[in-house]
């Protein structure tokens, strides 16, 4: 799981007492995440076609921001879920690396 420092978790655990109780802002939460979530895929896809052009910093803006996106996006759903599934992905990844 992300661990963020306590002053983040902090600006996250607000951030979500202020969108859990309109549709609209949760909507917005979702677009938003996905749209960082985009952001970041388009820097790994540049960083593997163009490796010698692209630095780690894009990336490293990129993980930032989807952390802080999925770190209040996940307080809308169920974490005893989101970690089941974390745990049996975990599992088959284990599982074909030992093949």
């Amino acid at each position: 799981m992300i661990k963020f420092n306590d002053k983040i978790q902090s600006d996250i655990d607000s951030l979500y007492e202020r969108y859990k109780n309109n549709q609209g802002t949760r909507d917005f939460v979702l677009l938003k995440a996905a749209e960082e979530l985009n952001e970041l895929s388009a820097e790994l896809i540049q960083k593997v076609l163009h490796p010698t052009h692209e630095t780690d910093d894009k990336i490293h803006d990129e993980l930032g921001d989807v952390f802080i996106r999925l770190g209040i996006l996940t307080k809308f759903y169920n974490m005893d879920q989101i970690n089941n599934r974390i745990d049996l992905k975990m599992k088959k990844i284990v599982k074909k690396m030992s093949v």
